[in-house]
């Protein structure tokens, strides 16, 4: 039987071309991400963007910020010829990788970057501990992660998908040795003609893998959905938090300054 990861890897290589023209949701969601990250003033000299599909937010992040080295990972192969392409001319290095299984990559990263990517890892807890090892002592970890709700229209298949709630995040955060600087939520409501097409345009983006441990596939036989679903709800949380070897003014002090700007917008 093909595992959990096998799995999700051969459905977002299936994904792959259909990708950029149904990802709406993901590309607004890591454009808020960076936004929210600019505000918190990190330094940028080496950059991981994990999970970062065909690269469009990648591309984004590239340009916004100054960079010695950017690396770009995620586990779809296919997604990944499509991202190399489009971010060559930006010096950015594309990798194969399963990031419940990440190694060492040389000098530590001052920003990890993840957008709507951490939700896929086999341990959550696991997985921000060991980001924390790749990050410099004054790294910056950037994420954001479906939060409960979304996809709330779904009687069957998404319905049983955990997710964990914002504040169990931070806590989670916390307990792997970050200080969360921001921490947001916002609710995204994205409407369809029929329910085939409101399916559709999440299995298009690869995740029609709902993950409740048994495999269960959107638009597949398996699946039964009684209702008609004209809408789908995304609610995302945004997290930025830093390593917690940073001096304490430090964060202090990027924290008001995030609040000030905030208050600009």
């Amino acid at each position: 039987m093909m595992d959990k990861k096998a799995h999700l890897k051969k459905l977002f290589n299936k994904a792959s071309h259909s990708y950029d023209e149904q990802c709406q949701p993901q590309q607004y969601i890591g454009s808020k991400l960076l936004r929210l990250l600019m505000l918190s003033s990190p330094s940028s000299q080496r950059i991981m963007d994990l999970g970062c599909g065909t690269g469009l937010v990648t591309a984004e992040l590239a340009r916004t910020f100054t960079y010695q080295d950017f690396h770009a990972i995620d586990i779809s192969n296919e997604s990944l010829c499509l991202a190399a392409k489009r971010l060559h001319c930006l010096g950015i290095k594309t990798y194969e990788a399963d990031f419940d299984r990440l190694s060492a990559y040389g000098t530590p990263f001052d920003i990890i970057f993840s957008n709507m990517a951490l939700h896929w890892s086999t341990c959550f807890i696991s997985t921000l501990s060991r980001l924390s090892t790749l990050l410099s002592p004054h790294g910056t970890l950037a994420f954001s992660i479906p939060l409960p709700g979304t996809f709330h229209e779904l009687q069957n298949a998404y319905s049983r998908y955990y997710f964990f709630d914002q504040t169990f995040i931070a806590t989670l955060l916390t307990h792997c040795g970050y200080d969360v600087l921001i921490q947001e939520r916002e609710t995204m409501i994205y409407k369809f003609s029929d329910t085939v097409s409101a399916l559709r345009s999440i299995k298009q983006t690869g995740a029609s893998y709902a993950s409740d441990r048994r495999h269960r596939s959107l638009l597949g036989k398996s699946f039964i959905q009684p209702t008609k679903v004209t809408q789908l709800t995304y609610v995302a949380g945004f997290f930025i938090a830093v390593k917690r070897d940073i001096h304490v003014n430090q964060i202090i002090r990027r924290r008001n300054r995030y609040r000030c700007r905030k208050n600009l917008y």
